[in-house]
């Protein structure tokens, strides 16, 4: 009955891959770590950059303006705020080039979840934001406000595991929003959408991956 317990006890505290399932449509994967020569400055660099996923608003500055679009951190009702983010708010993404006719000529996503694990047993630790195309919160509009449909999904995520560090963003059944009522928008949806599909995108989150571990840190970016 004790080991019966003991193996309970064990299995609750094991961290789960929050990386959605890719179905269909296109996908990306970056990822950039660092090993550190320590459990102690790890868990340093961890909080490091765990405080820097969560600073949206921050992301373009973190990446010395290297990463094309801008991201803002907004409330359910699509108002910008400054804080940390919360289950359900939106995020405000402006790409350079032509923008929507919905949406205020942004893309919008909204955060379906915020992800915070510990394991003392596993010695790892693990935190994430994942996101979906919405429509934008400022309108009375039920469209899709981003050049993916509503079935795509992305997440961003820090973690450690011992002595590595990793940040990483993902992105999951990534299909072109040609459906919209408006002619110009398919058509900047389909061009921008398939040009983020042929992997054009994962040079600014290979940049933001790396920024998230190495800005304010003492790890020499190179």
């Amino acid at each position: 009955m004790g080991i019966i317990f003991l193996l309970v006890r064990v299995k609750k505290v094991m961290i789960m891959d929050p990386i959605p399932e890719q179905k269909e449509g296109g996908y990306s994967d970056n990822k950039f770590n660092v090993t550190c020569s320590s459990i102690e400055e790890a868990m340093h660099l961890y909080t490091i950059a765990r405080r820097n996923l969560l600073a949206v608003n921050n992301w373009r500055n973190i990446c010395d303006m290297r990463l094309s679009a801008d991201f803002s951190l907004c409330d359910e009702h699509g108002k910008p705020v400054n804080r940390f983010p919360r289950e359900n708010d939106f995020i405000r993404v402006d790409i350079p080039g032509p923008g929507r006719q919905e949406g205020e000529g942004y893309d919008w996503v909204q955060i379906e979840e915020i992800g915070n694990q510990t394991s003392l047993i596993q010695e790892k630790e693990i935190c994430f934001i994942r996101v979906r195309p919405a429509s934008d919160p400022t309108s009375s509009v039920e469209e899709t406000a981003h050049f993916f449909t509503a079935d795509a999904n992305s997440i961003f995520m820090v973690r450690r595991d011992h002595e590595k560090v990793t940040a990483e963003i993902h992105g999951r059944n990534e299909q072109p929003n040609t459906n919209t009522e408006n002619k110009m928008d398919n058509i900047r949806n389909s061009i921008t959408a398939n040009l983020a599909i042929a992997k054009f995108s994962d040079i600014q989150w290979k940049e933001l991956c790396k920024a998230f571990i190495t800005y304010s840190s003492n790890v020499v970016r190179k």
